[in-house]
């Protein structure tokens, strides 16, 4: 499965949907680069923001095809599938396969190609999704994992199991989803008129956010009710994806939210940048959610930001042990004295965020992937050094 004799030229990443929606897929890519890899990045779909910053570093970038929205349901699922795989197909047949290697930037851009690559394409695939709530998927993918000459996850306990579901002979390598060569720093000026409304209305104040999906709405009521009731000076920030129309009753509750949609990455981060505390939480209800790999606790520890999280091992493990955050029940009480507790010590939760997010160094992993596999690299960039 892994190594062999073979060193490959160049490192053809690709991403089916979205690139600019999967910030550890840009962080992989422009890690390769400053190892001095030849990487060519290969879509389907991508909002300009992705586009520019490949564009700015020099990488080439090559549209395939994401035909979403032509049908419904899961008619229109699988014509994207389709269209993508005959995309792919076509493009890969006019590559040097022994001197190529195809890297899968998330399970949805591998499964159209099972049955098509096994055998005949040198190929890396990341994991950003644990999967145990898609069994079937699990069982699909099995053969192509074994096929693979890397499997990537992005948690350790992820990388334990799947070596386990899968039979795969060694441990996958874990990339954390730690962002990589940030052009954000702390209080970072707000370039999107989405950023500016939000500073705009804060008005100076600080402010507590929440970036993600809105799912389950108690965890968000107790937060607006103890802001509410107990820090009235501190704004609540919701930043993202209102799918269950939650963000109306949130400021039924706590007349200081402010709510803004997505904004793409890493543009986000200005927003993110200027807040407080950074908040998270996830239900579990899964392997997958109790053993999360969030972006948010490095985007929020980027900045220092003190993280106010849930009780489980994905958060306890990390932002938990290091003191960089306080992981609680979300009940009113325990919520009112972790918001307590890192006013009263905002230095030295803030410090010790920062440090948890300088102890990943995923550009490591990204060498031993490289000469574990047999990836040629350049002269090394100096780039490489870089927010290391």
């Amino acid at each position: 499965m892994y190594g062999g004799n073979k060193v490959y030229n160049t490192v053809y990443y690709i991403v089916k949907s979205n690139l600019h929606y999967y910030p550890p897929c840009m962080s992989q890519i422009k890690m390769l680069q400053d190892s001095g890899v030849n990487v060519i990045v290969l879509y389907g779909s991508s909002e300009k923001v992705a586009l520019e910053e490949l564009e700015s570093r020099g990488i080439h970038f090559v549209e395939l095809s994401d035909p979403r929205g032509k049908y419904k349901g899961i008619v229109d699922k699988a014509n994207n599938w389709i269209k993508f795989r005959e995309a792919l197909k076509s493009y890969i047949r006019t590559i040097d396969k022994e001197k190529s290697l195809l890297w899968f930037g998330n399970a949805e851009t591998a499964l159209p190609m099972i049955g098509l690559i096994e055998d005949k394409y040198n190929y890396i695939i990341t994991y950003l999704e644990l999967l145990d709530h898609k069994r079937n998927r699990i069982r699909l993918l099995k053969g192509l994992s074994q096929h693979a000459k890397a499997i990537v996850t992005c948690q350790e306990t992820r990388s334990y199991l799947m070596q386990y579901w899968f039979g795969l002979a060694k441990l996958p390598y874990t990339i954390p989803n730690k962002p990589y060569a940030l052009n954000v720093g702390k209080k970072a000026p707000i370039t999107t008129e989405k950023g500016k409304y939000v500073l705009n209305e804060v008005d100076g104040h600080k402010y507590i956010i929440y970036q993600g999906i809105f799912q389950d709405v108690e965890y968000l009521e107790v937060v607006a009710r103890v802001l509410n009731d107990c820090y009235p000076d501190i704004y609540f920030v919701m930043m993202g994806i209102d799918k269950r129309n939650v963000v109306q009753h949130i400021k039924d509750i706590y007349k200081n939210t402010v709510y803004v949609d997505y904004i793409p990455a890493p543009l986000h981060l200005e927003v993110t940048s200027n807040a407080y505390i950074g908040l998270l939480f996830y239900n579990p209800d899964s392997l997958n959610k109790a053993f999360c790999a969030p972006n948010k606790i490095f985007e929020y520890s980027c900045f220092g930001l003190p993280i106010i999280g849930n009780n489980i091992p994905g958060l306890t493990n990390t932002i938990g042990s290091c003191g960089a955050g306080i992981c609680t029940d979300f009940s009113y009480s325990n919520i009112k004295e972790a918001i307590r507790e890192i006013v009263l010590h905002y230095d030295e939760f803030s410090k010790r965020s920062e440090k948890f997010y300088h102890s990943i160094n995923n550009q490591d992993t990204i060498t031993r992937i490289i000469e574990d596999v047999g990836i040629q690299t350049n002269e090394k960039s100096i780039e490489r050094e870089r927010n290391m």
